[in-house]
């Protein structure tokens, strides 16, 4: 279990630095409607919910706190090959949930 909670984070600390572009008043419309940074956005909500709906609201909690604070360490890896390997993060962390459950 803490080996697939650790798939869940890596997916929304790899996810999160794009999709927090949509929420920054100068980010340009183009950038903020891009295809990479809606799956961004898919991806880092997905996380979210899935850690509430599978680990409760505290975890949910420290996956959204823990993350954010360690986007900054992910700001230099090109977004493409982020949000890449965030989507396959989370397809690992559903893949091995399906398992437990």
């Amino acid at each position: 279990m803490r080996a697939s909670l650790l798939l869940l984070l890596l997916s929304f600390i790899l996810s999160w630095p794009r999709f927090k572009v949509v929420f920054s008043a100068e980010t340009n419309a183009a950038l903020a409607a891009a295809s990479l940074t809606t799956l961004a956005g898919a991806v880092s909500l997905c996380a979210i919910g899935l850690a509430v709906a599978q680990h409760g609201a505290l975890a949910g909690a420290l996956l959204v706190a823990g993350a954010v604070c360690s986007t900054r360490l992910t700001e230099t890896v090109p977004p493409w090959a982020s949000i890449s390997v965030s989507a396959l993060c989370l397809a690992a962390y559903i893949e091995t949930a399906a398992g437990i459950a």
